[in-house]
C-alpha cells in the first residue's frame, strides 16, 4: 500500500536545519502544474502530504516510540536498517488555490525526404520556461537573464533555420519543440509523450 505521507529532516546543526527548510518552503510552496487529461496523466507519488520538520520535533516524535534518534543515526551510518513503526497520529491541514492556465508547446516538422525513413523522427528540443522568478532584487523578482529560457528556445529554432537557408533534405523527418512548464513538473515534455502530435 505504501507510505501516506512523508516527513523529511536533516540532521545535523540549526543553521544547516534552518537553511534546509527555508529551501524546502519556498520548493513545495511555489505552483504547480500538471495536466488536466486525467485519464492519461497519473502523478508519479501518490500521497496525501510531505512534510519537512526540524530535528527537534523528530526527536519528540521518535521519544513517544521510546526511540533515541543519536542511536538511529548510528545504525545508519553503520549500514543497518532502522525502520520502525511508531505510535501516534499526525494532524495537519493545508489550503490550495486552483486555476487553469494556457500554456502550449511551440513545434514545427520538418519532413523528411526518403519514403521509407521520413515516418522515423529526430527531436530537437528545449523548454521556454526556467526560473522565471525568484528572490527580488531592486524590486524585480522576474529573472530576464539570457540563461533563463532565451538560449535553449533561441538554440531550437537556429537549428531549424539553418536547415531551411542551407537547403538540407534530410532522409528522416524532424521535430523542433519548445516545451512549456518544464520546471514546474516537465509537464511540456509529458504531455508532447502521450499525445497524438503526428497522427495528422
Amino acid at each position: 500500500m505504501g507510505a501516506a505521507g512523508i516527513i523529511l529532516y536533516t540532521p545535523g546543526q540549526d543553521s544547516l536545519q534552518t537553511m534546509f527548510f527555508k529551501g524546502f518552503h519556498s520548493f513545495m510552496g511555489a505552483p504547480r502544474v500538471m495536466l488536466d487529461s486525467e485519464d492519461k496523466f497519473q502523478p508519479m507519488i501518490n500521497m496525501q502530504f510531505v512534510a519537512y520538520a526540524h530535528q527537534n520535533y523528530i526527536k519528540e516524535v521518535l521519544k513517544t516510540s521510546k526511540q533515541d534518534i543519536s542511536k538511529l543515526h548510528k545504525l545508519m551510518k553503520e549500514g543497518h536498517k532502522v525502520s520502525r513503526k511508531l505510535k501516534g497520529k499526525i494532524n495537519y491541514s493545508y489550503q490550495s488555490s486552483f486555476e487553469s492556465p494556457d500554456c502550449k508547446n511551440i513545434a514545427g516538422v520538418l519532413r523528411g525526404t526518403d519514403p521509407k525513413l521520413k515516418d522515423e523522427y529526430i527531436v530537437v528540443s528545449t523548454y521556454l520556461d526556467l526560473l522565471v522568478v525568484g528572490q527580488a532584487i531592486q524590486g524585480d523578482s522576474l529573472y530576464n537573464g539570457m540563461w533563463d529560457n532565451a538560449t535553449g528556445s533561441a538554440a531550437t529554432i537556429s537549428i531549424a533555420e539553418v536547415i531551411k537557408n542551407e537547403n538540407i533534405k534530410p532522409k528522416k523527418s524532424i521535430i523542433f519543440i519548445n516545451y512549456t512548464a518544464e520546471e514546474v513538473g516537465l509537464v511540456g515534455s509529458e504531455y508532447f509523450a502521450i499525445s497524438d502530435l503526428l497522427k495528422d
